[in-house]
């Protein structure tokens, strides 16, 4: 599949979207082409990819995703995937260093069903951009249609602590969430 896109986009402060690189603001215009492919589902795995090139806020942008799932039975599921990211900037948005911004992600998910009403999930990312690492389990429990129960745990970690001082806490962020909802007919 191929399909382009076009954006305007109105930016009405400067946009600081690195430490070296300030987007002005003003209108921006901007053409994408975004192939993607797939293999399907009818086999017990998935092997997908996007790219995306093109115009971005007055530079240009390069990136691939791609994902591989492997459905191990109908109860257990997994899945390991990537972003690499490429922004390239004119140099009169450039203050001092490159004018290419690098964001990678890197991630992985886990599913497991233990029957039709209840399962878990776990989702474990790295950012390069941010140098964080994080990760999310989420608990479902349905008792019945209509009534649902999750638990969530999620989790941010700092893995450069040095880059800026003084130096980042180990944990950036941390919550757990308990979540009960009822539909009344």
């Amino acid at each position: 599949m191929f399909a382009p896109a076009y954006t305007t986009d109105q930016l009405f402060s400067i946009w600081n979207i690195a430490d070296n690189v300030a987007i002005p603001a003003q209108k921006f215009t901007m053409w994408r082409f975004e192939p993607f492919f797939s293999t399907g589902n009818t086999k017990p795995y998935t092997l997908s990819g996007e790219f995306e090139f093109g115009q971005f806020y007055g530079g240009n942008q390069s990136s691939i995703t791609s994902n591989f799932k492997y459905d191990f039975t109908k109860n257990f599921q997994a899945e390991i995937g990537a972003t690499i990211n490429r922004l390239k900037f004119p140099k009169e948005f450039v203050s001092n260093r490159s004018n290419t911004v690098k964001a990678d992600i890197y991630f992985s998910r886990l599913k497991f069903a233990f029957s039709s009403n209840t399962f878990i999930n776990s989702f474990i990312q790295y950012d390069t951009d941010v140098e964080k690492i994080g990760w999310n389990i989420r608990f479902r429990y349905t008792p019945k249609e209509g009534t649902n129960l999750y638990i969530v745990y999620n989790h941010n970690v700092n893995n450069n602590r040095e880059r800026v001082m003084p130096s980042l806490p180990i944990t950036d962020n941390l919550g757990f969430t308990i979540k009960y909802s009822k539909t009344f007919f």
